[in-house]
């Protein structure tokens, strides 16, 4: 499958997911949840390939840097969206099938958008010499295989399941703890959405600070491996 390809597949099943919400079916959420795992796996795979392919050898930590500060650009925009309805919306602490359908609404249209974006990209100027190197698909996956099971790969499954873990609780866990908090003076889906304005600001300042030294060779990624820990 070529990324970008990939990409678009991986947007579509967010879309699916988040048409569940506008007509609630349990059968049909949970399954999408599941499917959206596998979308999210070949988008941000795409994603890097695609950036990789499009890239010069310069440019590569340069254009990375970028991609990275337009995503953490989701939360503090997200944000900003959420408490404007939420500020508007007639209940303080429920959050009603009106405003459900505003919000999945406008989200599921921004991702077939998206998707329809990706679609319409350009084909990457360096394709044609991955196809001269391309193997089966058996001995991708026996070379994968091997890889995953180096110590190095073993030692890092531990850091990526820590990101994983810190990742469900800041976009997930720790959201909903703040809009179930009923003892809190305070439209508490408002605080929601000022959770992930600070969020995004957050990592848009860590995402520039590492940057920035690391594009100066101040010091190595290493480094920023610790500071981000």
């Amino acid at each position: 499958m070529k990324p970008k390809w990939a990409m678009a597949i991986g947007t579509l099943t967010y879309a699916l997911f988040e048409v569940g919400f506008l007509c609630l079916n349990e059968i049909f959420l949970y399954s999408t949840s599941l499917l959206l795992g596998f979308g999210a796996a070949i988008l941000w795979t795409g994603q890097g390939t695609y950036l990789a392919q499009n890239c010069e050898p310069n440019d590569s930590s340069r254009n990375s840097a970028v991609l990275c500060m337009m995503g953490q650009l989701s939360s503090l925009f997200s944000g900003i969206f959420l408490l404007i309805v939420f500020q508007s919306a007639e209940s303080k602490h429920d959050i009603l099938p009106s405003t459900i359908r505003i919000l999945y609404g406008t989200f599921t249209g921004l991702s077939i958008l998206a998707a329809l974006i990706i679609v319409f990209q350009r084909t990457p100027p360096y394709e044609d010499r991955g196809k001269k190197d391309a193997r089966n698909y058996k001995e991708l996956l026996g070379s994968t295989a091997k890889l995953a099971l180096t110590k190095e790969m073993l030692i890092f499954m531990v850091s990526l399941a820590y990101s994983g873990i810190a990742v469900c609780y800041m976009s997930g866990v720790f959201p909903t703890c703040i809009s179930s908090t009923t003892k809190l003076n305070y439209n508490t889906n408002a605080l929601m959405a000022w959770s992930s304005i600070f969020s995004g600001i957050g990592q848009l300042i860590g995402e520039f600070i590492v940057s920035t030294f690391y594009i100066k060779n101040t010091f190595s990624r290493s480094y920023s491996r610790k500071i981000g820990q």
